[in-house]
């Protein structure tokens, strides 16, 4: 690291992080509350699959299902990406 970055990284290298730290936070919230959603959902449609539905009903189902962990899988990429983003960021000062 050059002196220059060195010094920036002093006078502004931590607001930054704490500014990214505190964003990623309130993302993290909402995607576990995504999530949290997502996993409500799956379980009250796999409920009504027990109850007995029509095959087509049941294959709607399962279309929805897949689509909800295909979601699900979406959400979870995006917050390990932010994770891996900030833990790049912080490598990067050292």
């Amino acid at each position: 690291m050059s002196v220059k970055s060195h010094l920036s990284w002093i006078m502004k290298g931590g607001a930054r992080t704490q500014a990214s730290l505190q964003q990623l936070g309130v993302d993290l919230r909402e995607l576990q509350q995504k999530v949290n959603t997502l996993a409500l959902a799956v379980d009250r449609l796999d409920g009504q699959v027990a109850a007995g539905l029509d095959s087509d009903a049941v294959r709607r189902l399962e279309m929805s299902v897949g689509e909800m962990r295909e979601q699900l899988r979406t959400v979870t990429d995006d917050l390990g990406d932010r994770v891996g983003a900030v833990a790049q960021l912080l490598n990067s000062t050292r």
